[in-house]
């Protein structure tokens, strides 16, 4: 068994669980992470300006069988790239 784990953006992880599920991979864990160390989000909110210095992230979870480590990886890459 191998543990993968992937940090994927918000927008991305219904298509990526939808791809996993189709090709047998059921159990998926998500957790809510931050991301620190980019530039920082400047925003206003009822007249007042916030700096943001983290983009949130999930933190995708799998274990899988050695044999479909690579194939995971490759839905992984297909449906979660942003090319970033």
């Amino acid at each position: 068994m191998k543990r993968i784990e992937a940090i994927i953006k918000p927008f991305t992880v219904e298509a990526l669980r939808t791809a996993l599920a189709s090709s047998g991979f059921g159990v998926q864990r998500v957790m809510q992470v931050e991301e620190f160390g980019r530039d920082s989000i400047q925003e206003t909110v009822s007249g007042t300006e916030y700096s943001i210095d983290s983009d949130p992230r999930l933190l995708l979870l799998l274990f899988v069988e050695d044999s479909r480590v690579d194939e995971v990886i490759h839905i992984i890459q297909c449906n979660a790239s942003t090319d970033n």
